[in-house]
C-alpha cells in the first residue's frame, strides 16, 4: 500500500489546516457602533454531528443569553458579526467534516435581519456520504505478550466512517499502555492512502515501534528548601521511600503521576515535578533511564488562627499548629481547638444580644461547644500507598433544637487510598466514651420511653464504637466554588458489639450524595440527590428499635432544605407550656388546644430515612463578576420514620429562594434567603409536669402527652398522636428562612 502520509507529515498538514480554528477563543467579535450585533446561530441540514459540536467550530458567536432575553440586573456581552471571521467559518467546518471522514461537505451561510442592528446566522450544511475504513493494517504490534489486547483499540473501527481524531485517540491510548508497561521510547506512524472518494473508501496503516523494555536506573533528585540558603527539611531518602517506584524497577508513566499527586498531598511542598531527563532515552538502544525529580519545600511548621460568626453557632474561634515534618519521615502532627456557641454558652455567655434568638432559645445551645484534637498522619503504612491517620479528641457538640453530644475522649485511625486521581476510599474506626442529651419528649414520641428516669439511662455515658468505609470520586473543575464536572460520595457506618459498641448503640446507616455542575451561556447550573437510611439492630429498656440521637437522619438548614431552618425538615415533638384537663365519662386527658396554645419550642426527632434534592442556577454579578455571584434555587426533600410512615414523594417539601455569594480566601461567604410556604409539620405535643404542681399523675416525673384528640390514660403513654400544629405563619416575611454561611450549598 502507498502510503501518502506519515506522523511528522500529517501533523503539519492538520496544524496548518487547524491553526485558524485554534484561534477560535481568540477571534475580535467586539462591536462598533455601526456593526451587526449576532442574536442566533444555527445550524441546517447538520446529521452526524449536533448543533454545539459545529458551534465550537466557529468563531461567530451570538451575544449571551442574559443580553438577547434582556435578563434584569444583567448586562451580559455584546458579540458582532466580523465577514471575514463568517469566511473563515466555513473553511472551518469543512475541515471539521474533513477531519471525521466527511470529504464531499458543502457548507454555505445565510444572514437573516431580526431588527435593526440584530442578525441571525445560519450554517447550512450539506454533509455528503461519508468515506469509511476499507483496510486498516496494524504493526509493531504482534511481538508483545498484549498486542492482541492493545490492537483491540484499532481493529473495531475497520468499515467504520474514517474519523481521523477517533483513529489518533485510538492510538495515543495505545502509546499511553505501551508506556506504563516499560516501553518508554514507543511511537506510532499513522499513515493512510489518499481516499477513493468515488467509492468513498480508504485504507488506513499504523506501525507502532515499541522499542525496548525499559527499567529505571538513576533517581536524581533535586530538593528547594522553603528559606534560601537552609538546608532541606525532608532528606532524599525519605523522598524515595515515598516513591511508587525505585531504581530497577520496570519504566511505567503512571508511577510518576502517583508519585507526584503523594507527594503533593503531604502538604510539604510548593512544586513536584518528576520526569525522565532529557537526554535519558539517548541512545536509543539504551534500556535504562535517568529521573529528574524537581521539588521545593513550604516552611515546615504553621500556625493558623480564625474567627467568626455563624448563623447557628453565634461567636466561633479556632486555631491549628502544624508540623509537616514531625519527628522526620514527612510525618505530619496536627494539633487543633475550636470553639463555637461564644455568647451565648455557658461559660462564655452574656453576649446573647449578638447571637440570632433562635440559638439563644436552644436548651443544647446552653453550654459552649468545644473541640480539642491531636492528629498524626503517616506517609505510608508498611510501605504500601496507604496513608493512616491517628486522632486523639475530645470535644462537645450540638445539633440545633435536636440534641447535645459530650465526649471526654474518643480516638479515631484511618487508613486512605486513592484508587484513582481523585478518587479516595478512606476505611475508619471510631471510638469513644460520651453520652448524648436529647429532648425527653423525643424519647416518648419515638422510642416509647416516655418515664423520665428510663430516658436519664438511655442518655447515660456509654461506649460507641464504629466501623466505617466512605469512598468518593471529584471530577470537578474547582474544590471551593465548582463550575464544571461531577461529585459522588458513598459512607457506610457500622456499629455493634462485635466491634466494641456498646449493646444499645448498634445500627448500619448509610448516605450517599452526588453533585453534577454545567456550565451554560456564563452561568453554573448545579444540581445534588442526596439519600440516606439508618436501620437499628439493638434495643434498650424497652426503647423500640433505638438508634442514638446523633446517628439519626435530619433535614433543612443551609446545606439542605433552605425552606427550613436546621433540623426542623421533618419529624417534630412539641414542647408546651399549659394545656386544658378534660373528663370525659369518667376518664381525665389532658390535651393543648392549638388554637391558644404556641408551643416553647419544637424538637426534630429526626428519622431513618432522608431524601434531598438541590437545584442551583449561578450568575456573575454584572458589578465585580470575580467577586460576586447571584444564585437562584430551588430545593426539595424530606425526613421519614419507616417504622410509622411510607416513604412517599408526595410529601416532598419544595421550597424556592435567592441568594447571594461573596468570594474570600475562604472559600464563597453565603446569603440565602427561602421562602416557605407550608404550614408546621403536625407532632406529638408534651408537657414536663414539675414534681411539686398538683394535679399531676401518680408518676409526676412522666411525660404528659398533651395531644388533641388523645385518649391516653392520665396522659402517660408513647403513643401520642401526631396531632397539635401551631398557627400558620400568615405575612410573607414571617415564610422567608434566612442562612448565612461560608462556602456553597454542595
Amino acid at each position: 500500500m502507498a502510503v501518502a502520509h506519515r506522523a511528522g507529515a500529517a501533523l503539519i498538514l492538520v496544524m496548518a489546516l487547524a491553526a485558524p480554528a485554534m484561534r477560535v477563543g481568540a477571534q475580535d467579535l467586539s462591536c462598533e457602533a455601526d456593526d451587526l450585533e449576532v442574536h442566533g446561530v444555527s445550524f441546517q441540514g447538520n446529521r452526524a454531528f449536533r448543533d454545539a459540536e459545529l458551534a465550537n467550530a466557529v468563531a461567530t458567536t451570538p451575544s449571551s443569553f442574559a443580553r438577547r432575553h434582556r435578563i434584569p440586573l444583567l448586562r451580559g456581552t455584546r458579540r458582532c458579526l466580523n465577514a471575514l471571521e463568517l469566511q473563515r467559518d466555513v473553511f472551518r467546518l469543512r475541515f471539521f467534516y474533513r477531519q471525521r471522514g466527511y470529504y464531499s461537505t458543502r457548507v454555505d451561510t445565510v444572514v437573516s435581519k431580526l431588527r435593526a442592528g440584530v442578525v441571525a446566522v445560519q450554517f447550512r450544511v450539506v454533509e455528503g456520504a461519508p468515506v469509511l475504513i476499507d483496510t486498516m493494517v496494524i504493526t509493531g504490534l504482534d511481538t508483545l505478550g498484549n498486542g492482541e489486547r492493545l490492537g483491540s483499540f484499532l481493529r473495531p473501527l475497520q468499515g467504520r466512517v474514517f474519523d481521523k481524531t477517533r483513529i489518533q485517540t485510538a492510538i495515543d491510548s495505545i502509546v499511553e499502555r505501551l508506556h506504563d508497561n516499560g516501553y518508554a521510547s514507543a511511537q506510532a506512524l499513522f499513515g493512510f492512502d489518499v481516499p477513493d472518494t468515488a467509492r468513498n473508501l480508504a485504507s488506513v496503516q499504523v506501525d507502532f515501534v515499541p522499542g525496548r523494555v525499559a527499567r529505571i536506573g538513576e533517581i536524581r533528585i533535586v530538593s528547594e528548601s522553603a528559606r534560601r540558603g537552609e538546608p532541606v527539611s525532608i532528606p532524599d531518602k525519605t523522598i524515595l521511600d515515598l516513591f511508587s517506584f525505585e531504581k530497577g524497577d520496570i519504566f511505567r508513566e503512571r508511577e510518576f503521576f502517583r508519585s507526584q499527586r503523594d507527594l503533593y498531598q503531604l502538604d510539604a511542598y510548593r512544586h513536584v515535578e518528576i520526569q525522565l531527563a532529557p537526554d535519558s532515552l539517548q541512545p536509543p538502544g539504551d534500556s535504562l533511564l535517568i529521573v529528574n525529580a524537581s521539588l521545593a519545600e513550604r516552611e515546615m511548621r504553621s500556625v493558623r488562627t480564625g474567627v467568626g460568626w455563624a448563623t447557628l453557632d453565634c461567636f466561633r474561634t479556632q486555631v491549628r499548629y502544624t508540623d509537616r515534618d514531625f519527628l522526620g519521615g514527612a510525618r505530619r502532627l496536627e494539633l487543633n481547638g475550636r470553639l463555637t456557641k461564644i455568647g451565648v454558652g455557658a461559660p462564655l455567655d452574656g453576649a446573647g444580644a449578638f447571637c440570632r434568638p433562635s440559638v439563644r432559645s436552644d436548651p443544647f445551645s446552653e453550654k459552649l461547644n468545644y473541640y480539642a484534637g491531636v492528629t498524626l498522619r503517616e506517609p505510608t503504612l508498611f510501605g504500601l500507598r496507604n496513608v493512616p491517620t491517628f486522632t486523639l479528641f475530645s470535644e462537645r457538640r450540638s445539633e440545633f433544637r435536636a440534641y447535645q453530644r459530650t465526649i471526654p475522649f474518643g480516638g479515631i485511625a484511618s487508613v486512605r487510598r486513592e484508587l484513582r486521581p481523585r478518587a479516595p476510599l478512606n476505611l475508619s474506626y471510631q471510638i469513644e466514651y460520651g453520652r448524648t442529651d436529647a429532648e425527653p419528649a423525643v424519647f416518648c414520641s419515638v422510642f416509647n420511653v416516655c418515664s423520665l428516669d428510663d430516658v436519664a439511662t438511655l442518655t447515660r455515658s456509654n461506649r460507641l464504637a464504629v466501623l466505617s468505609a466512605a469512598i468518593a470520586r471529584d471530577r470537578t473543575d474547582n474544590p471551593f466554588d465548582p463550575g464544571r464536572g461531577d461529585q459522588i460520595r458513598l459512607e457506610l457506618r457500622h456499629a455493634s458489639v462485635a466491634v466494641g459498641s456498646d449493646p444499645s448503640l448498634q445500627f448500619n446507616k448509610w448516605l450517599g450524595d452526588a453533585s453534577y455542575y454545567r456550565r451554560l451561556a456564563g452561568t453554573v447550573l448545579a444540581a445534588r440527590l442526596q439519600v440516606g437510611g439508618v436501620l437499628a439492630l439493638g434495643s434498650l429498656r424497652g426503647a423500640d428499635k433505638f438508634v442514638p440521637p446523633q446517628e439519626r437522619l435530619y433535614g433543612g438548614g443551609a446545606n439542605s432544605v433552605r425552606g427550613y431552618n436546621q433540623n426542623e425538615l421533618g419529624p417534630v415533638v412539641y414542647i408546651v407550656d399549659r394545656f386544658d384537663t378534660l373528663v370525659t365519662s369518667g376518664d381525665t386527658t389532658f390535651q393543648a388546644n392549638p388554637a391558644d396554645v404556641r408551643p416553647r419550642r419544637a424538637s426534630p426527632s429526626g428519622g431513618n430515612s432522608l431524601v434531598v434534592a438541590n437545584f442551583e442556577w449561578r450568575i456573575r454579578s454584572p458589578v465585580l463578576p470575580e467577586l460576586i455571584q447571584w444564585v437562584f434555587f430551588v430545593d426539595a426533600g424530606q425526613v421519614y420514620n419507616r417504622a410509622s410512615e411510607t416513604v412517599n414523594f408526595g410529601q416532598f417539601k419544595v421550597t424556592p429562594g435567592a441568594g447571594l455569594r461573596v468570594a474570600s480566601p475562604v472559600g464563597p461567604l453565603r446569603l440565602d434567603v427561602a421562602y416557605n410556604g407550608y404550614p408546621s409539620r403536625a407532632g406529638a405535643a408534651y408537657f414536663v409536669q414539675p414534681a411539686s404542681t398538683t394535679n399531676s399523675p401518680a408518676d409526676s416525673r412522666t411525660l404528659l402527652c398533651v395531644s388533641p384528640g388523645n385518649d391516653l390514660a392520665k396522659g402517660i403513654g408513647g403513643n401520642c398522636p401526631e396531632t397539635f400544629s401551631p398557627p400558620r405563619r400568615t405575612s410573607f416575611f414571617s415564610r422567608l428562612t434566612l442562612h448565612v454561611s461560608i462556602g456553597q450549598a454542595f
